[in-house]
């Protein structure tokens, strides 16, 4: 014992003086940033370049001007040089992103020759070029939207529309076009007005059978097959259905047999393969390609209106009976329960093998794709509104697993306003400075007070796209420039695998909660806040409320998180209890 007194001076002498050789190292954050720019320069990263330059001018102070000036006019250059490599490859569904990130930093001024509408009628005619006109009418619509036409750009759209026999585009354009003083001839007119017949439109079906091979059942080997409804969205013989359904085909720990097939609605018996183009599993969409050519192609310009109460159509096979037309009503036209969007709650009955099909208005518009037989979701009946189908449409167009872009922070409505109340780490928001309790103001100019809104608003950005974020931090307004990265499908996941678990009790279950007491193994916390309707809300915790967590864990397979806290609840007279609280960990409020 006395050799250790006389050794513990030592040892901590010499621990003191290791912490001041280390703290010596250390550098200044401003030159950290400055070797990363360089580092992300080097390495072509751009976009990611404009984030951090951002960064250091409006939080590092001592930074040389010219210094930032230097490696901004190096950064903007490279950035000009990358659009303009790719106009003259004439790939100009790539320089849009390219060119829409300099518009968001106000400095499109850098390339002046162009503008939305060019290179949109530019990628509009490549898709054309390449006999897919269903995206490139998308695009022709976005010009449409965004800019004003000549008559004869309008009547290029029109035609176009007409040629394919999309009724909700030629609508569209034609009212565009009366409301800016162009006539509409007849025949379009003509063609708005006729409704295809539902025997018709029931060739726009078909039955997606996954055949799984054999599964073994209590020693009895029996068919293992999935089946769903898909819908021809694409005179090429592309079609529509869910991602859950086509799922073993493009799961990659998926070991076991897979094949895909299509069965018409006017020849069931007839087996014809497919395969899967593009997927999409947050909002659970895939297309798939046929060999065939369609009697029928569904087409939506996204932008049907439906109230609750209104009657709905689906077209599918439950259960594998093709050509079946169910109705109902819709019960609700925005419910949250998929990461990004709404969905439609019906009470049409749906079943297994209706899912990946068409919802129908009573006038026939195209209203969205049902999904059924979601595990989380079992006994409801929903659909994807089509507004959001036809955001992701193109990148399913490319081909593999379509990737939204992210700011990686979580955030609650709160006093029409947004309030950041987590930000993940090593994503743009945090690296861009964003802090828990600021609360964004605009986007690229433009406020938002919703966390849909402000979702719908970052789909029209790639990842690696740069916007304009303004947010607010006690009384003082901040702006900084923002590279969105890759979202992740699912981004608890990424966090959990990246922070302490304790940091995210309040994005994943609504309670923000502070130590009080640490006693050996068992932390004792009081619940500082609590989320208005959320989770921790409606198991009736309260600010102020004393509790320990005895247990915390995560289920991936199951897809859940769970908490179990013993609570002493003060609105109960401190009555204790023990409640487990349960998350999806595919929540909603994660940007």
């Amino acid at each position: 014992m006395k050799y250790f007194n006389l050794l513990l001076p030592v040892m901590l002498l010499l621990s003191c003086k290791t912490y001041e050789v280390q703290v010596k190292n250390i550098k200044p954050v401003s030159e950290v940033y400055l070797e990363n720019i360089e580092k992300l320069l080097s390495e072509g990263h751009y976009m990611k370049a404009a984030q951090d330059i951002s960064y250091l001018r409006r939080e590092e102070k001592g930074v040389e001007d010219e210094k930032l000036k230097e490696l901004e006019n190096k950064m903007y250059a490279e950035i000009v040089a990358k659009f303009s490599d790719f106009i003259e490859k004439s790939d100009y569904e790539e320089a849009l992103p390219i060119y829409l990130s300099l518009l968001n930093i106000e400095k499109n001024d850098l390339l002046s020759d162009w503008s939305i509408k060019k290179l949109l009628f530019k990628t509009a005619e490549l898709f054309k070029s390449r006999e897919n006109r269903t995206i490139a009418l998308y695009y022709y619509l976005k010009a449409l939207d965004d800019s004003e036409l000549s008559e004869e750009e309008y009547v290029e759209i029109l035609d176009l529309a007409s040629a394919i026999g999309n009724r909700p585009a030629l609508s569209i354009i034609a009212d565009s076009m009366g409301k800016a003083g162009y006539p509409v001839e007849e025949e379009y007119k003509t063609q708005i007005k006729k409704k295809p017949s539902k025997p018709l439109m029931m060739n726009g079906t078909a039955i997606i059978w996954v055949d799984k091979g054999i599964k073994i059942e209590q020693g009895y080997g029996i068919p293992d097959r999935v089946l769903g409804s898909g819908f021809f969205v694409d005179e090429g013989g592309y079609m529509l259905t869910n991602h859950h359904v086509i799922e073993s085909e493009v799961d990659p720990e998926y070991e076991g047999y897979s094949r895909l097939y299509i069965r018409l609605s006017k020849s069931v018996n007839e087996k014809i393969p497919a395969k899967v183009v593009g997927y999409d599993r947050i909002f659970d969409l895939a297309l798939i390609k046929t060999s065939l050519t369609p009697d029928y192609v569904y087409y939506s310009a996204g932008n049907a209106e439906i109230e609750p109460g209104e009657k709905v159509l689906a077209i599918g096979a439950p259960l594998g009976l093709e050509n079946t037309l169910t109705s109902g009503i819709v019960s609700n036209v925005s419910r949250r329960f998929i990461q990004m969007g709404d969905v439609m709650q019906i009470d049409a009955p749906i079943n297994p093998g209706n899912s990946g099909g068409p919802l129908l208005d009573e006038e026939d518009n195209l209203l969205g794709v049902v999904f059924a037989g979601l595990e989380m979701f079992e006994g409801l009946n929903f659909a994807i509104p089509y507004n959001w189908v036809n955001k992701v449409l193109p990148d399913l167009f490319k081909g593999g697993e379509v990737i939204h872009p992210w700011f990686g922070l979580a955030l609650n409505e709160n006093d029409k306003s947004l309030e950041v109340i987590y930000t993940v780490p090593g994503e743009p928001a945090r690296r861009a400075g964003i802090q828990a309790g600021d609360r964004i103001k605009e986007l690229n100019g433009r406020e938002y007070t919703t966390i849909r809104d402000f979702q719908e608003a970052i789909l029209h950005f790639k990842d690696e796209s740069l916007v304009k974020l303004t947010w607010t931090r006690d009384k003082e307004t901040m702006q900084g420039i923002i590279c969105l990265a890759k979202r992740p499908f699912s981004p608890l996941e990424i966090a959990l695998k990246k922070d302490s678990r304790n940091n995210l009790i309040l994005p994943i279950f609504g309670m923000e909660i502070k130590a009080v007491k640490n006693f050996l193994w068992e932390t004792e916390y009081v619940v500082t806040r609590v989320i208005q309707g959320s989770i921790a809300d409606n198991s009736n915790i309260s600010e102020g409320d004393p509790l320990s967590i005895q247990r915390w864990y995560v289920d991936i397979k199951k897809r859940i998180a769970v908490l179990q806290v013993f609570v002493k609840k003060r609105k109960a007279g401190f009555f204790e209890n023990i409640i487990q609280l349960a998350a999806y960990l595919e929540t909603d409020n994660f940007i």
